[in-house]
């Protein structure tokens, strides 16, 4: 059976923890729609710089090789098997009319004749002139200056440039595109991506234009890129492979073996690789926002689409920390939950005691009421909150006690004395005898 006291602090307990819940859990729901909220418009804001930027970091390079291709095409440039004409057009252009696209490494014309001419931007502001005519007997030389009389740098022997990446797909299509990412046969090896358009002579195909970006100039466009934002980004092929990351990470192994995100050095791009391998989500058409945790950090992240009319087939993807997304107010969230917390639980602290409080002299006027059947008609109340109703029952309680006192003293004396003579009567003398004997027993 249940107690005064529980019967009223039970149900107090109850609605104060079932308060403190509902309000945690409207605060935790609340937090998370804001977090979903802010997380997409953020990573849908920073994608679409990211997007802008690139068009033009891509866009004006493969413009200019159009215009290449349209100004060799037009003013008859090509005149083999000597590639003198052509040579000087080139070097031209790289080195003045479109030095500004720093992205650019190399401009270039390989023919359906298998001679190839182009200009290569080295680390020391300098260029070298890549060559295969009449004069390399069919040769691919590289030469340490921009003309033929520097010194040889670097030869392959028998190539062929129609075989490559940037030449054959787009000789066959006539249309110009982006090649697929394919590494470079000189000594440096690099990683490139490079438009290519075809250059038609009287409907005759005499050429691909070839204009290279390098991915490392990707990864420093990145990598400028992610100094306005503070999180992580990298660029997927339609293959699922790295073409660039803003952390500045190796995109291939050692052995020059491309590499998947989730093999990436930056933990950060490894998970989120990882969750999108897993998942297959850069086969989707459409943008996608997800989440994962991390080193006990949970991050957003947004996988985009990044698609032109030239083929290329990309996606971007965005991640950045739950922190970077809302600074401060994870840490102001927890608290203000720890702090409900504390407030509940000291309220009910306060309640209790304050309940104890009040029902204490109902407590002690119950046990006192068992002692009236055994003649004590002392009630013994303890302090406590002073409320009208229980002095009102502790009085009564008092008064009834005073009376009964009052009524059993008199029925005694009526048992004791005779009432006419005021002698003792049978059971007065009984008692009294009684009396004498335990006095005479203890003395």
């Amino acid at each position: 059976m249940l107690t005064l006291r529980t019967a009223v602090m039970l149900p107090f307990t109850m609605v104060l923890l079932l308060t403190v819940g509902v309000i945690a859990i409207a605060q935790h729901n609340s937090y998370e729609r804001m977090l979903a909220e802010v997380s997409n418009k953020l990573l849908s804001s920073y994608t679409k710089n990211i997007s802008n930027d690139l068009n033009l970091f891509l866009g004006d390079p493969f413009k200019t090789n159009k215009t290449l291709a349209d100004s060799i095409q037009r003013h008859r440039l090509y005149q083999p098997p000597t590639l003198t004409v052509l040579e000087g057009y080139l070097f031209d252009a790289i080195s003045s009319l479109y030095i500004s696209q720093k992205q650019i490494n190399t401009i270039a014309f390989a023919s359906e004749e298998k001679f190839f001419v182009g200009y290569r931007k080295e680390k020391n502001q300098q260029y070298s002139l890549l060559l295969k005519d009449q004069r390399t007997a069919n040769d691919l030389y590289i030469f340490d200056g921009n003309s033929y009389h520097h010194p040889t740098s670097h030869k392959i022997k028998n190539y062929n440039p129609v075989e490559r990446p940037w030449y054959r797909p787009f000789a066959q299509k006539r249309q110009a595109g982006w090649s697929d990412v394919y590494t470079n046969m000189d000594e440096n090896q690099t990683l490139t991506i490079s438009a290519a358009s075809p250059v038609m002579q009287n409907n005759r195909l005499i050429g691909v234009t070839v204009t290279d970006i390098n991915l490392s100039h990707i990864n420093k466009f990145l990598a400028n890129e992610a100094r306005s934002t503070t999180g992580t980004t990298y660029i997927l092929d339609d293959k699922g492979l790295l073409i660039a990351t803003s952390v500045n990470q190796k995109v291939v192994s050692n052995t020059f073996r491309r590499l998947p995100p989730s093999e990436s050095a930056s933990s950060v791009v490894a998970a989120s690789g990882q969750y999108i391998q897993d998942r297959q989500l850069n086969t989707l058409s459409r943008s996608t926002v997800f989440s994962f945790s991390h080193n006990n950090t949970r991050y957003f992240s947004r996988i985009t689409p990044y698609q032109d009319e030239y083929n290329l087939n990309w996606s971007i993807v965005v991640t950045t920390a739950e922190t970077d997304l809302l600074g401060q107010l994870p840490q102001q969230q927890m608290m203000g939950l720890i702090a409900a917390l504390i407030l509940g639980g000291g309220g009910l602290l306060i309640g209790l005691s304050v309940l104890g409080r009040i029902t204490r002299p109902i407590t002690d006027i119950a046990e006192a009421s068992k002692k009236l059947t055994e003649s004590n008609w002392d009630i013994p109340v303890r302090e406590g909150i002073s409320l009208k109703e229980t002095q009102q029952l502790v009085s009564s309680i008092k008064s009834m006690s005073h009376r009964l006192q009052q009524s059993f003293t008199s029925l005694r004396k009526h048992v004791l004395f005779d009432n006419l003579t005021g002698l003792l009567s049978q059971q007065g003398l009984v008692d009294s005898t009684s009396n004498c004997v335990q006095e005479q027993m203890q003395g």
